[in-house]
């Protein structure tokens, strides 16, 4: 692992460190690869129940479902950058918070607004239903923050149990100022 800039085999976000005072927290590039491909996939899942919600959970159209195709890829590069602009990539999902949450509620919205835009400068949203353009933000603000608490619940329940596995109860006492 002697690649890395550092030579730990940890990389950083460009190479860059945190500037909040705090270190920017390592991951090796395996994981942050991991992430960011689930949350593409999230992205395209999204995408496509959006489409099958508003046809009542039932496939679209041919026509229709071509059109779905056709912006998937585009959908998938406008939020890709706003998830990363959010810098959701730059902590552990064990450590996800609420401020997470609210990135990943203002990154779908947001990238739903731009997907949109471009859709529109592109063909005028033709064939794109409106209804899908309001529900896809939901179902990816889902599929992007149930994943985060679900990990972050499991990692705090297993480090709960593991604190309470043959440990022994203390009292402190005068352990202040």
């Amino acid at each position: 692992h002697a690649d890395s800039p550092d030579g730990t085999g940890c990389y950083t976000l460009a190479g860059t460190r945190e500037t909040h005072g705090r270190p920017f927290m390592h991951k090796t590039a395996s994981t942050r690869s991991l992430i960011v491909t689930h949350d593409v996939g999230m992205i395209a899942l999204a995408w496509l129940l959006g489409w099958i919600a508003r046809f009542n959970f039932a496939l679209p159209p041919p026509e229709d479902w071509q059109t779905c195709l056709r912006a998937l890829p585009l959908v998938l590069a406008i939020q890709t950058a706003w998830l990363w602009r959010a810098r959701l990539y730059r902590g552990l999902w064990r450590f996800a918070s609420l401020r997470d949450l609210s990135n990943i509620v203002s990154s779908a919205v947001l990238g739903a607004l731009c997907s949109a835009l471009a859709l529109f400068v592109i063909n005028r949203l033709e064939g794109v239903p409106r209804s899908v353009l309001l529900l896809y933000p939901f179902f990816l603000t889902f599929l992007l923050g149930g994943p985060r608490l679900a990990w972050r619940m499991l990692k705090e329940r297993r480090l709960s149990l593991k604190a309470m596995d043959g440990g022994q109860r203390v009292l402190l006492v005068g352990a202040g100022a």
